[in-house]
């Protein structure tokens, strides 16, 4: 929760303090093409019978929306997205 003016808190995180990745979980329909694959080199996917389930570092609110924006320029339809407490259950493909 953002902070209020004056507490020394900025997004959610005290001043002066190093972000911190949080793990996320991106599941989209259908396959990724290999175009996709190269955009996300950096995550690990784990292909589904009906699209992909993708693990990812997301370092902060711009770092996610950026994720977001991605996967609609490359024309994937985002089913989910959140956080998750660990790191990825699959390796990368």
């Amino acid at each position: 929760m953002p902070g209020r003016p004056g507490d020394g808190i900025v997004g959610g995180r005290r001043e002066g303090s190093q972000d911190v990745a949080t793990t996320y979980e991106f599941q989209v329909d259908g396959w990724l093409t290999e175009r996709a694959r190269e955009a996300f080199c950096d995550m690990s996917i784990e292909e589904l019978p009906d699209g992909a389930r993708m693990y990812g570092d997301v370092t902060d609110e711009s770092h996610l929306l950026g994720i977001i924006a991605q996967f609609r320029s490359l024309g994937l339809i985002v089913v989910s997205a959140h956080r998750v407490a660990t790191g990825p259950r699959s390796t990368t493909i």
